[in-house]
Formats: structure tokens, C-alpha cells, sequence
């Protein structure tokens, strides 16, 4: 049985394959996220790690204020995002790159109507919290809720 240390410590690789992408049309004017000033722009739903909170840290990276430089607006969900960027509703917006890739090949995203043009750098998403006081030993059972049955 893994012990709360050895998943403290773990590494797993896909932790860190998160990213964000930002698209606009393929004819769009839009080649970086400086581009986006004055332009309208969607997040997904005001909830979402990639389609709101880490596309809108990035901006601020990038010396946008998405409160003032954008025409932004809440589309709530990446499919609703990707089609408003196709549609030309709004000039870019930003989506998860797995949900981008899954509308891709499902034939629901045209690649001729939207490029990504930047990617977010990766991030962590899913993470579990415990208050401070929750006891070790109630941690160890959630911990090995979440975790996959070990074979001996």
C-alpha cells in the first residue's frame, strides 16, 4: 500500500501536460496574446482552470488586462468557446487543449476555420486539498480512494 509520502513525492507525468490554447480564425490578425487588445475575446466558464483562471493569469503575463483591454465575455463551456471563435462572434478565445484536440477529431472543429496560436505554459489541474486539521490517517484513506488498486 502506497504511503502518504511516496504520493506527496510522486511525480506522475501527465500532471503537468495541462495546458490552455488560445484560437482565433485561421485569416485572424491575431499571432500573439498582444494581438488581443481591443479585440473580443471569450473564457469558457468562469469556474474552468484552463478556459478562465490560466488563460487569464497568462494574459496578465502578457500585459493584457482582460478587464480593460478586451471585450470579453463568459461563452460557459469550451465547445460553446471553439464555436464562437469558428462563427466569428468573438475574435479569440481560450479553451483546454484536450477538449480543442477532442473537437478537432471528432470533426466538431473545422481546422481550416481556427488555429491555436498561443499555448499556455502546463499547469496542474485536479488537485485535492485537505484542510490542515484532517487528521494523517484520514488523509491516507482518501488518498488511497483516489489512487488505483496496488497489486502485491
Amino acid at each position: 500500500m502506497p504511503s502518504m509520502e511516496s504520493f506527496r513525492s510522486s511525480n506522475r507525468a501527465s500532471d503537468l501536460r495541462y495546458h490552455s490554447v488560445f484560437i482565433t480564425g485561421t485569416d485572424s490578425s491575431i499571432h500573439s496574446l498582444r494581438d488581443l487588445k481591443g479585440k473580443k475575446f471569450a473564457f469558457g466558464d468562469i469556474d474552468s482552470t484552463s478556459a478562465h483562471l490560466m488563460a487569464y493569469r497568462e494574459l496578465k503575463q502578457a500585459g493584457i488586462d482582460p478587464e480593460t483591454d478586451l471585450k470579453s465575455r463568459y461563452s460557459g463551456s469550451h465547445p460553446a468557446t471553439a464555436a464562437m471563435v469558428a462563427n466569428g462572434t468573438v475574435d479569440a478565445g481560450a479553451i483546454d487543449e484536450t477538449v480543442y484536440d477532442f473537437l478537432i477529431r471528432g470533426g466538431q472543429l473545422d481546422t481550416s476555420k481556427v488555429r491555436v496560436f498561443y499555448t499556455s505554459k502546463p499547469y496542474l489541474d485536479y488537485v485535492y486539498v485537505a484542510r490542515k486539521h484532517v487528521s494523517d490517517s484520514t488523509r491516507e484513506r482518501f488518498v488511497l480512494a483516489l489512487l488505483p488498486c496496488s497489486k502485491a
